[in-house]
């Protein structure tokens, strides 16, 4: 499956009439997502495949042709509920261009940050993560991992691929 081209995939939500920036949310009901392309946050986004609690979940999958940046001069958070039928798969950089503010998983079966190469062409290691924080809240997590349930029996798995490492970054003090 060829990835998108090179403007990527935008995810902004726009201002509303005041011009304060609205969020993103995006909700199936236990339909799996997909990203394969490079990804910008134009503003705060959910992915949910709980449809807000009401299904198991389904895997929400960001492939080896997406990494995750928010727009430039921008901190976006990232919030994602795959619940305890699904994934979440990591398998590019995440910031590495431009940091993002917040990364959340509110639930999952599991969560990878990288995977071996293999016969599934979406996967691949990761060696960026970098998150900033949230200098309105200072006191959250910047990274939030289990969230609301403690992660599933898939674990979260950190792979940077064989000789490498994976760089978990942030300006917050708080990572869970």
């Amino acid at each position: 499956v060829t990835a998108i081209g090179a403007d990527g995939i935008v995810l902004n939500a726009g201002c509303d009439l005041a011009g304060n920036p609205l969020s993103l949310d995006i909700a199936t009901t236990s339909g799996a997502v997909r990203l394969n392309g490079a990804v910008g946050l134009w503003s705060n986004v959910l992915i949910d495949t709980t449809d807000g609690g009401n299904s198991s979940g389904a895997e929400i999958r960001f492939t080896q042709s997406a990494p995750i940046d928010s727009q430039a001069g921008q901190r976006s958070d990232l919030i994602l509920a795959a619940g305890d039928a699904g994934a979440v798969s990591f398998n590019r950089d995440i910031g590495a261009n431009e940091a993002l503010g917040q990364l959340i998983v509110t639930s999952a079966r599991g969560v990878a940050f990288g995977n071996d190469f293999g016969a599934d062409p979406d996967l691949a290691p990761v060696t960026t993560v970098r998150v900033e924080g949230d200098p309105l809240n200072p006191g959250a997590f910047a990274v939030n991992i289990g969230s609301a349930t403690a992660i599933g029996p898939g674990g979260i798995r950190l792979n940077a691929g064989d000789g490498s490492t994976i760089s978990l970054t942030t300006t917050a003090d708080r990572v869970r």
